[in-house]
Order: structure tokens, then C-alpha cells, then sequence
């Protein structure tokens, strides 16, 4: 039996696999509570979530997301090695505290909204046609390998104007960057493809200069000169923007249509559900984020001593919001433990929560709907032909594999 610290630790091998029972005891037992395996304080309750996640002020995006971007996720890593100083860019983009971060949202946010991206629906329904042909025609099928990854790097790639030829680099990068936050990545490979991101996406910035496309890309370059004016983007923040895009936008989606389909597996009277109407694609998403998200928690930072609930927390100590706990809190769903997808939450946390509400959250949402319609309205039904192999990372939950059966 494990001991108490093991039962309440979020952070251990057996919580990787399923940390469900270990939040639903820090909601009850310690919403708020210190772990040693970590360093670092989580935040259970749903409430409590919320609160951190608004009061940027408080707790620092830019101090928090510092840290874990060091490399230096658990207590005695090393850090990242260091990189070039324009790479070092890449905070300001998913790690700043206004008003930086105010300036940045509203300089890269603008195709990106949900009337922006409406245009591409039709390319991505062919593109989710394609890719379940593929899945179909497989002899060992897998959602990850023949779905979850190649859908979102096909997408992203294509918005930002990349030659098919570099997907698999795309992906590679994606992988070794992401993978530096399970702590088991060799940390001068995700520096390696760290610089090659940085090399690869100025060279096209520099290309859609002299050459603009009709790509996001170009669209940031003709609506904000990189050369002069205090509320302009730099060449560094916009590579780094387009890093994060990639990363994020990558990893969201492919984690979240692993984790959907393992839900389906547990619960195939939702899929029958799904089967029988697909267009109720779109809230099922919505329950599908909030019952098991592709990201576990964040890190936040407050300079200064600061309070959570009765819990003071010290200056300078690493605060991790726990979203996929917060999302099965039962004061705010009934029966949290139960995937519904006719629920259609409304409160889930899942993308984040005010001002670093997930910027790419539209465009996931699109993918995953889309490809749900679309395995509906073929009939497929997938099973598990054997266990799924999941990401080993305290901050992102997924599965590396989801080899499946196709039963027509």
C-alpha cells in the first residue's frame, strides 16, 4: 500500500497512468498542498484554480513559465543548456505578465479567432477523410500514429505557409521541445531542435518579407513591421510566437484526441450516442476536455508571499494549478467521474482561464469536432487491441501510442 505522501502526490509513476484518485484526495483532503517530489505547490479545487489563473498579478506567468521552461522541471535536473539570445524570446510569448503580455495577445491573436479560422473547416474535414482512409487500411492501426499526430501538424504546417516535405521535422521538434517537460529528455537534443526551430522559422519570416504569402506567417509580417516601433513585433517574437503555435498547437490536439478516444474506450455507450447523431461533435469535445484535458497543470510563480484560500504561500515557490482536477470537481459537475456528452460543460478549464486562455483553443476545438463527425459518420467504432502507452510528464497528459481494432 502506498504511504500517505505517495496517495496525495500527483507526481508519482501509477498518477501518470491514472491521477484521478490522487486529485479527487487533494480536493477533499489538501486543496491545496506541497510536494517535496516537485518543489512545487498544487492547486486542487476548481475555485481555487480559477482564482491563481486570474490574479496574474499575484502569481506571475512570466516567473512560473521561466522556470518551467528552464528545463529544470524536478529538483536536482539541470537546467537547460543555454541558448542564443534571441531563442530566449520564446518567454515573452507564452510566459509574460502584462503589460507585456497585453501587447503580445493583441499583436498575434488576430487570425487565430474563430471566424478567422471558419475557412479552413473544409480543408480539414478532406484532410480527417484522408486520414481515416489511412487508419482504416492500416494492419496495426493506431489514433496517435495514423490520426492524432498527423492531423494537427498537417493544419498547423498549412496555416503557416510550411512545404510538406518539413511535417516530419515539424513533428521532431515538436516531440524533443515538448518532451524536455517529462524530465527524461536529453536536454542538448531538445536544445538541438531548439535551434533549428529558431534558424528554420527566420529564415521564413525573412522569405515572407521580400515574398508575402497569403499564410499566417505573411499575415503577421504585413500587419505588424518587425523593424520599427515600440508596439511592433521583433523578429524574435514572431519566431518565437510561430515556435509556440507549432508546439502548442501540435501537442494540444494530438493529446486531445488520445485521451478522447481511451474515454470512448471506458465509456462506449457515449460513443453509441455519437454514432447515432455526429453532429453533436462540438459539445462532445467540450466534455471530452473536461473529462480528461491534454494539459494536467501550469506553473505560476508569485514574487511576492501570497494566499491561497488559509494556505500562505512563500515568495518565489512554484504554484501548479491542477486543470484536470480542477475540471472533475464535483461542486461544479455533477457526477464528474462520468463522461456525458450531452453535459456540454461550460466551466471547464482545460484551455486555461483568463488573459493565457489558450490561443489555439478554436483551432483544437475545430480539429477534434471535425474528426469525431467524421468517424461517426463513417461507423467506425474503435477498441483497445493493446494498452495505450501514456506521456510521462507532470505537466501534459496523452499517450504516445493508442494502438486500436476497427470494428465497422
Amino acid at each position: 500500500m502506498p504511504d500517505r505522501d505517495d496517495a496525495l502526490d500527483p507526481f508519482t509513476a501509477a498518477a501518470t497512468i491514472d491521477p484521478h484518485p490522487v486529485y479527487r484526495r487533494l480536493r477533499d483532503e489538501a486543496p491545496v498542498r506541497y510536494h517535496a517530489s516537485m518543489d512545487a505547490w498544487t492547486v486542487a479545487r476548481h475555485a481555487d484554480v480559477v482564482a491563481v489563473l486570474r490574479d496574474a498579478r499575484t502569481f506571475s506567468s512570466e516567473l512560473g513559465m521561466g522556470e518551467l521552461m528552464s528545463g529544470r522541471l524536478v529538483p536536482g535536473q539541470a537546467p537547460m543548456p543555454s541558448m542564443s539570445d534571441a531563442m530566449g524570446q520564446l518567454r515573452l510569448v507564452i510566459a509574460a505578465d502584462p503589460p507585456d503580455h497585453t501587447r503580445l495577445r493583441r499583436l498575434v491573436s488576430a487570425p487565430f479567432g474563430p471566424r478567422e479560422i471558419a475557412p479552413l473547416e473544409p480543408r480539414i474535414r478532406a484532410l480527417c477523410d484522408a486520414l481515416v482512409d489511412d487508419l482504416l487500411a492500416a494492419e496495426e492501426p493506431d489514433i496517435i500514429g495514423h490520426v492524432g499526430w498527423p492531423l494537427p501538424v498537417v493544419v498547423i504546417a498549412e496555416v503557416l505557409g510550411i512545404p510538406p516535405e518539413r511535417r516530419d521535422d515539424f513533428k521532431r521538434w515538436s516531440t524533443d521541445m515538448v518532451g524536455g517537460l517529462s524530465g527524461e529528455l536529453d536536454l542538448s537534443q531538445r536544445q538541438q531542435s531548439a535551434i533549428e526551430l529558431f534558424e528554420f522559422f527566420t529564415a521564413a519570416i525573412a522569405a515572407r518579407q521580400l515574398a508575402p504569402g497569403t499564410d499566417a506567417i505573411s499575415f503577421l509580417v504585413s500587419k505588424a513591421s518587425v523593424f520599427e516601433g515600440d508596439d511592433q513585433l521583433t523578429v524574435p517574437e514572431l519566431v518565437a510566437f510561430c515556435i509556440l503555435l507549432l508546439i502548442a498547437g501540435n501537442e494540444t490536439t494530438t493529446n486531445l484526441v488520445g485521451n478522447a478516444i481511451h474515454g470512448f474506450f471506458d465509456h462506449p455507450e457515449q460513443w453509441a450516442l455519437l454514432l447515432a447523431d455526429p453532429e453533436r461533435a462540438g459539445p462532445a469535445v467540450e466534455e471530452l476536455l473536461r473529462f480528461d484535458g491534454p494539459v494536467k497543470a501550469i506553473m505560476r510563480m508569485p514574487a511576492d508571499e501570497a494566499r491561497i484560500g488559509e494556505v500562505v504561500i512563500p515568495a518565489g515557490a512554484r504554484v501548479m494549478p491542477l486543470f484536470s482536477s480542477a475540471n472533475r470537481d464535483p461542486s461544479v459537475f455533477d457526477d464528474p467521474d462520468t463522461l456525458d456528452i450531452g453535459r456540454n460543460p461550460q466551466d471547464h478549464v482545460a484551455f486555461g482561464f483568463g488573459i493565457h486562455h489558450c490561443l489555439g483553443a478554436p483551432l483544437a476545438r475545430m480539429e477534434a469536432r471535425i474528426l469525431f463527425e467524421t468517424l461517426a459518420a463513417r461507423g467506425v467504432t474503435l477498441e483497445p487491441r493493446r494498452p495505450a502507452t501514456p506521456v510521462v510528464s507532470p505537466i501534459l497528459r496523452g499517450f504516445t501510442d493508442v494502438p486500436v481494432a476497427v470494428v465497422r
